[in-house]
């Protein structure tokens, strides 16, 4: 499960412990995995990529566009 962090909105911590979720069982820890969204699914991306991250999972790029600020600064660091 995804691990809660200091994000500055909790809807986007819900709607990427989902695509965390659906995502999760059907990767391959052995590849190098690229995580990449627009808007709101670029708000998503680094916080999944973060949760991957923790699962032992090889993320090799995070890219998003046009995001909305989803972290604090304590977030960000």
């Amino acid at each position: 499960a995804m691990a809660a962090s200091p994000l500055s909105s909790y809807p986007f911590r819900n709607m990427a412990r989902k695509a965390f979720d659906m995502l999760c069982d059907d990767l391959n820890r052995e590849y190098g995995l690229f995580v990449v969204g627009h808007s709101i699914s670029g708000a998503l991306a680094p916080i999944v990529a973060r949760a991957l991250v923790r699962q032992k999972f090889k993320v090799r790029k995070v890219l998003s566009f046009g995001q909305p600020a989803i972290f604090t600064l304590r977030g960000a660091q």
